[in-house]
């Protein structure tokens, strides 16, 4: 049983933007952020315990950029970078709040042209994180506009997750008030999480049709992930948790072997007529991670089909079909249980008017949201095990009326 309280007050981004000489630009933003996420949850033998996922954190960026062109047929970007990352939430990290974290990024990126109907681009970056080596991410990738309608691409590029505090430094610890007794520790830290490495293989085509003025654009990919990050049960703790028969602990760990997803997905977009536009996306992925419950965490197909209308004169709508396939996403983790939230398809509609009011731009919207049969997005897990195959806290209808007036 839980009695619980949530506000996430966002202080606001504040961002500097500084031209500078020869084709410069510095750029600088702090990103504040305040959650409070408080609970009372209960036990037997044990009434009052307060759990808490409070936290302030502070996001401080600073980017220095160059831009240049070398020759008439090549441009090119370079810049260095710094982040800091810093949180304070004390139920989170029982044994102290994690240092400060740290990245310092060398970037560049190189477009040539040497013929017409071909453009290379070449990159990279240079990353260093405070608590993890340093790694090279290289891209490299080829269009080839083969005919005035018809463009080929393909290329290559790699990627490091960033840290997450969390999952390296977590360290959650559920105490009986009123006994001082060690009830649960759910989360253990473990500094030693490596930072998961994505390698991407992409082929493309984007084509234009006179029929219904219609563009279409396929992208496939071969995506392979090295040290993919999992949550996984640990031993039995000693001395153990009260609850550690019911909760045990669990940490953040790198997988064995790697993870691949393989697939195709395309947007056709074709316009009949004057104002209105068709939009169908499709998705199809197929999934090899050696465990059925990591594969389940992505959809292995997703398709909408979205109608756009301007009337003219302000007035505008939309309406979208989505049809999205069977998911294992949820929150409130427990160990050893497993879920899987059925495919469904969903229904979104939109109506809207724009006009100006003291020469600003003034919008008036009406949307409707999950208009179809009522279904399950995402599952709490503690929740869905006490209830079994029953569908709990499915998505429900909304409709809400907006207006946006521009002030700048």
């Amino acid at each position: 049983m839980a009695l619980r309280g949530f506000i996430d007050v966002g202080c606001g981004e504040i961002q500097e933007d500084v031209i500078l000489p020869r084709a410069g630009e510095a750029r600088f933003f702090e990103a504040p952020e305040r959650v409070r996420d408080e609970w009372i949850a209960s036990a037997p033998g044990y009434p009052f315990v307060p759990l808490d996922r409070n936290r302030h954190s502070v996001r401080n960026h600073l980017e220095l950029q160059h831009r240049s062109r070398p020759a008439p047929t090549m441009q090119a970007v370079w810049g260095i970078g710094a982040r800091r990352d810093e949180v304070d939430a004390p139920f989170l990290f029982s044994t102290g709040n994690p240092a400060a974290q740290r990245l310092y990024r060398l970037f560049g990126n190189a477009e040539w042209r040497p013929l017409a109907r071909l453009t290379l681009n070449l990159g990279g970056a240079h990353e260093k994180y405070s608590t993890a080596p340093a790694h090279f991410s290289p891209r490299a990738f080829a269009n080839w506009q083969a005919t005035d309608t018809d463009t080929l691409r393909g290329g290559y590029s790699r990627a490091w997750r960033q840290h997450n505090l969390f999952e390296r430094d977590g360290d959650i610890r559920a105490i009986d008030p009123a006994s001082g007794e060690l009830l649960a520790r759910p989360f253990l830290p473990h500094r030693d999480l490596r930072q998961a490495r994505i390698d991407t293989v992409e082929f493309g085509y984007f084509g234009r049709f006179a029929a219904w003025n219609t563009t279409l654009d396929v992208r496939l990919f071969n995506e392979r992930i090295h040290d993919f990050v999992v949550r996984v049960p640990q031993p039995d703790l000693r001395p153990a948790p009260v609850l550690a028969g019911f909760l045990g602990s669990t940490r953040y760990e790198n997988l064995n072997r790697p993870v691949t997803l393989r697939g195709i997905e395309y947007q056709l977009v074709a316009r009949p007529r004057s104002g209105t536009e068709l939009r169908l996306a499709h998705s199809l992925i197929d999934r090899d991670a050696g465990n059925r419950g990591l594969e389940a965490r992505t959809a292995p197909y997703t398709v909408s089909l979205s109608w756009l209308q301007d009337y003219g004169a302000g007035w505008k709508s939309m309406i979208s079909v989505l049809r999205m396939g069977p998911l294992a996403g949820s929150e409130g983790y427990v160990p050893r249980f497993r879920y899987l939230a059925r495919s469904y398809t969903t229904v979104d509609a939109n109506l809207s008017y724009e006009t100006r009011f003291g020469g600003k731009p003034l919008r008036f919207a009406l949307s409707a949201l999950n208009l179809g049969r009522r279904h399950q997005e995402i599952a709490n897990g503690s929740e869905q095990m006490l209830q079994g195959r029953h569908m709990i806290n499915p998505a429900t209808r909304q409709v809400y009326l907006s207006v946006a007036l521009a002030l700048d």
